[in-house]
């Protein structure tokens, strides 16, 4: 099978796409559309000046911070929010910050949230009494493709702006199997986020889209690939296909 120079990557004995992946994530040129305000949890009591014992999450030792309007722990991403009142004197107490500016775009590899949503949807399929599903590195580059297209050309379709749709792009990279399905997730990944956590969220949304789920838990499909390409804005574009 002739390798495609921008997105074919090998696979492990296992099945599963290796580490092995041309860096499709954008050159981050521009400060402003990579940074964003981060407001770190700062609470003292304005009656007796303690520091709110839960401004910090027990065990990770790590602040709480509010991330896309939502406070998380800074170091698992746990979603928690600092207390109001005093554990001293019981006093009430304001949610304060201070403002940190730091890369918006989620650190998790794209290769890594590949990895982890062919787990995931073999998972959901083992749960369900099917066969797992093998991973082909040719399916992954023409799902790669798309996903990059739709970040770079900024739609979210399963049809280009040219009209082209998945049977199209199967047959415009020389996939000859007539059966064919694709399923697709934007998800805006938090900082703290890992490839396993990003992953559920993908192949959860697909479960509960009629469309997406009878993809996933369809008998006639024995294999698939998965493309991941993450913007400049936060954005991971997720494409999945099958045959």
């Amino acid at each position: 099978m002739a390798r495609d120079e921008e997105g074919i990557r090998p696979v492990s004995p296992d099945g599963e796409p290796t580490a092995q992946r041309q860096d499709t994530t954008p050159e981050k040129d521009d400060a402003s559309a990579t940074e964003f305000t981060l407001t770190v949890g700062d609470n003292r009591c304005p009656e007796c000046d303690a520091v709110i014992s839960s401004r910090y999450h027990v065990g990770c030792d790590a602040p709480v911070l509010r991330i896309g309007g939502d406070w998380t722990c800074g170091a698992c991403g746990v979603e928690m929010r600092p207390n109001t009142s005093c554990t001293e004197c019981g006093g009430s107490c304001d949610i304060t910050g201070v403002e940190v500016h730091v890369d918006k775009g989620t650190s998790t590899a794209p290769e890594q949230i590949e990895t982890a949503i062919h787990r995931e949807t073999n998972r959901v399929r083992r749960d369900h009494g099917l066969s797992e599903l093998a991973y082909t590195h040719h399916l992954g580059a023409i799902a790669l493709r798309h996903s990059r297209d739709m970040a770079q050309r900024e739609y979210f379709s399963h049809e280009s702006p040219d009209g082209d749709g998945p049977s199209d792009r199967y047959r415009q990279h020389g996939h000859s199997n007539r059966r064919s399905g694709e399923n697709l997730a934007k998800e805006y990944a938090h900082l703290t986020q890992s490839a396993t956590q990003i992953a559920r969220n993908v192949v959860e949304g697909w479960m509960n889209s009629p469309p997406h789920r009878e993809n996933i838990l369809r008998g006639a499909f024995d294999a698939e690939g998965i493309g991941v390409y993450v913007d400049t804005d936060g954005a991971v574009y997720a494409t999945q296909n099958f045959c």
